[in-house]
This record gives structure tokens, C-alpha cells and sequence, in this order.
């Protein structure tokens, strides 16, 4: 399983709320008013499939004031289309503590969080691949309800404080294997 980091604007925000999805159309052509570096930037969108996370940023145009500027929640890809443009999800898995913009850009700083969050807020990011200590410091600061889980444990968590304690725990062993030199 990968993890992305996304930036979502009210429509992508709305729609992965009521409707469980997301999707880009524009995320590999090259159309009036996209840019090279646009595309650029959008080529992860092909790399995401069935069992990924998308870890979401929401933009200051977003409407839920509690998600506005934050890095506010996360879903699992449950499918996607054969054209690549929409992602089906899972239902939104959201962070007991948000990172506001503001924190994201001072635990960078300081070195707490990878400079791939930089992109959170910045005009015309749309998506990116997480390495897997990215991801490993994102669950050091925020405590999602129901957090990443391998892709052979796909089997849906139950929601509760005793979930999120036994896969916090999960992760953190699995990054101290890691880091010892063990697989993952």
C-alpha cells in the first residue's frame, strides 16, 4: 500500500464527503491553460490504486471551517476507473487533532515533518506520493480514528479508541523494524 498526499478544493472536498470519490480528469493532458509543470506535478495521480491512502489537505476555499487550511483526514482507495480519473473511497477517516498550514510549516522546519507537506496550500498541487517516513511522521503528530493499515489487513477496523491504540501501536513497531534494518 502507498500513501499520497492530496490537495482538495470544495468540489473535491464535497464530493469525496457525500460521495465517496475523487477525481481529476485533466491529471495527465496536456489542455489549454495547464502548463508543463502543471502536469507534472498531477503524475502521481496514475500512480494511486485499490488499497492506497489519500491523506487530504483542505484548501482556505473549502466551506468546513474545521477542515479549511488543514490537513484534516484521510480515505482508502477502494477502486479505480480504467481511465485513471476517479477514485472510489472509503469513508472519510478523520484526524482527532488537524494540522492547521501554519503547524505543517513549522514542524517542516524543524524537521518533524517531510518538505513534501510544503506543498500543502501552495496554487496548483494536486497530488504527490508519500515515502513511508513521511507517513510514519504524520502518525507521530496527528491521531487519525482509524489510521493506515497494510495492504493484507485490508479488512475494515472497527471504529473505537481501542482500534486506534492497536494500530498506532501496529505502525509504530513496523517503522522500528524498519529502522533496524527488518522489513516493514
Amino acid at each position: 500500500m502507498n500513501s499520497f498526499l492530496v490537495q482538495v478544493n470544495p468540489k473535491g472536498y464535497d464530493t469525496i464527503i457525500q460521495n465517496c470519490s475523487y477525481s481529476n480528469e485533466h491529471w495527465e493532458k496536456k489542455s489549454e491553460g495547464y502548463t508543463t509543470w502543471r502536469n507534472k506535478d498531477n503524475i502521481d495521480h496514475g500512480k494511486v490504486k485499490s488499497g492506497d491512502q489519500l491523506v487530504l489537505y483542505c484548501t482556505s476555499t473549502v466551506h468546513n471551517e474545521a477542515h479549511k487550511k488543514k490537513l484534516a483526514f484521510s480515505v482508502i482507495v477502494s477502486s479505480v476507473s480504467a481511465d485513471r480519473t476517479t477514485f472510489e473511497v472509503g469513508e472519510p477517516q478523520f484526524f482527532q487533532d488537524p494540522l492547521e498550514l501554519k503547524d505543517i510549516r513549522n514542524y517542516i522546519e524543524q524537521g518533524k515533518l517531510d518538505k513534501c507537506f510544503g506543498n500543502c496550500g501552495r496554487e496548483g498541487f494536486n497530488i504527490t506520493e508519500l515515502e513511508p517516513t513521511a507517513v510514519k511522521q504524520l502518525v507521530d503528530l496527528v491521531e487519525p480514528q482509524i489510521p493506515l493499515v497494510r495492504p493484507d489487513k485490508q479488512t475494515a477496523l472497527r471504529r473505537g479508541w481501542r482500534a486506534v491504540r492497536e494500530a498506532v501501536r501496529y505502525l509504530r513497531r513496523r517503522f522500528q523494524r524498519r529502522d533496524r534494518g527488518g522489513e516493514a
